[in-house]
C-alpha cells in the first residue's frame, strides 16, 4: 500500500528515483530502470521505463499516473520530429504516452499515428482497423487523432517543431482545401501562405478566410436567404433545423470563451495549448456539421 502524501509536494524538486522511492508498492525492475533514465536520460530508456511502469503489477493505478505523468514533464523534450521509430510496439508505446502530453506533442503523436495507419501495424495487436486501434489504444477522440495526422500529412513535420513555427490549431480549417480532389485548388500556394498568415491573424479570421476559399473552389455553399417554405412538413423540418443550429453556436461560443479563459491563464501554459487545440478541434466539426445542415 502506498504511504499517505501529498502528490505535488513530493514531485517537486524530485527526480524519479527520489518519487520512486516514496512508493512502497513498485517492483525492484521499475525502481531499476528509473534510476537508469535519471542516470541516462535517453528516449529509447524513457520509452521502456514506460513499458516497465504499465507491467510492474505491484504498481496500483494511482502510483502508475504519477510515475507515467513525471517521465511526461521531466523528458518529454526527448521526443523529437527526427526519432520517430519504425517498429510497430514502439510507436504504439510512444504514441499512448505523448496523447497526455501538449500541443507540440499531439503533433508527434499524429506523426506516429501515421505511421501506424499508412503500414497497418494495428493487425499486429489484431485490430482489423486503424478506428478500432484509436479506440482501444488511444485515448483521444477519433476525429482529434485524425486532425493530428492531417496536419502533420499535408503541412509536413518540417512546418512545426521549431522556434517561430506556426500554431497548428490556426490551421485546422486549411485542412478541407488541401485534401479536396478539387484539382483547380492552388494547393502549395494555399499551404504557405496560411502558414504565413498563422503567425499574424488569429484562428477566427483564418476560418473566416477559409470559408470564402470553399465557397470560390465549390467546397460548400454560401448561406442564401430563402422564403419561408408553405409546406408544413418542410417548415417544421426547418424548424427543427434551425433549432440545431443554435445548439451548434452556443457550443462554438463556449468553446471560444473557454478559448479565451485558457490564453488568460499562465500556469500550465503547454497543457492549455493542447486544450485550445482540442477546442478549436470541436469547433471545426461543429462549424462542418452547422454547414451540412444549411446546404
Amino acid at each position: 500500500m502506498a504511504k499517505n502524501f501529498d502528490i505535488t509536494k513530493m514531485k517537486r524538486g524530485k527526480n524519479l528515483s527520489d518519487i520512486a522511492s516514496r512508493l512502497e508498492d513498485i517492483s525492484g525492475d521499475t525502481i531499476e530502470v528509473l534510476g537508469k533514465v535519471t542516470e541516462n536520460p535517453v528516449k529509447e530508456m524513457v520509452t521502456k521505463a514506460v513499458v516497465t511502469i504499465n507491467r510492474d503489477t505491484r504498481l496500483s493505478e494511482t502510483n502508475k499516473n504519477i510515475l507515467l505523468e513525471t517521465l511526461r514533464e521531466q523528458y518529454s523534450e526527448l521526443f523529437n520530429f527526427n526519432n520517430c521509430p519504425d517498429d510497430y510496439e514502439t510507436l504504439k508505446v510512444e504514441a499512448k504516452f505523448l496523447s497526455e502530453l501538449s500541443q507540440h506533442s499531439f503533433l508527434l503523436l499524429g506523426q506516429r499515428l501515421l505511421k501506424i495507419r499508412d503500414n497497418a501495424f494495428y493487425k499486429i495487436d489484431g485490430y482489423a482497423d486503424f478506428k478500432s486501434f484509436i479506440a482501444g489504444e488511444i485515448r483521444i477522440a477519433r476525429s482529434t487523432a485524425y486532425y493530428y495526422i492531417d496536419l502533420i500529412t499535408f503541412f509536413g513535420v518540417q512546418t512545426f517543431g521549431h522556434e517561430g513555427s506556426p500554431d497548428p490549431s490556426k490551421l485546422v480549417s486549411v485542412l478541407p482545401l488541401l485534401k479536396s480532389s478539387n484539382e483547380d485548388i492552388p494547393k502549395e500556394k494555399l499551404k504557405k501562405h496560411f502558414i504565413k498568415e498563422s503567425k499574424n491573424k488569429s484562428a477566427r479570421e483564418i476560418q473566416d478566410e477559409t470559408k470564402k476559399l470553399k465557397i470560390q473552389y465549390g467546397l460548400s455553399k454560401e448561406k442564401v436567404i430563402e422564403s419561408t417554405d408553405l409546406d408544413p412538413s418542410k417548415n417544421e423540418l426547418n424548424k427543427y433545423k434551425l433549432k440545431v443550429q443554435q445548439k451548434l453556436q452556443y457550443q462554438i461560443d463556449l468553446y471560444n470563451d473557454y478559448i479565451k479563459q485558457l490564453k488568460r491563464k499562465k500556469k500550465e501554459l503547454e497543457y492549455n495549448k493542447g486544450q485550445i487545440m482540442n477546442c478549436h478541434v470541436a469547433i471545426s466539426t461543429f462549424e462542418e456539421l452547422m454547414k451540412d445542415l444549411k446546404n
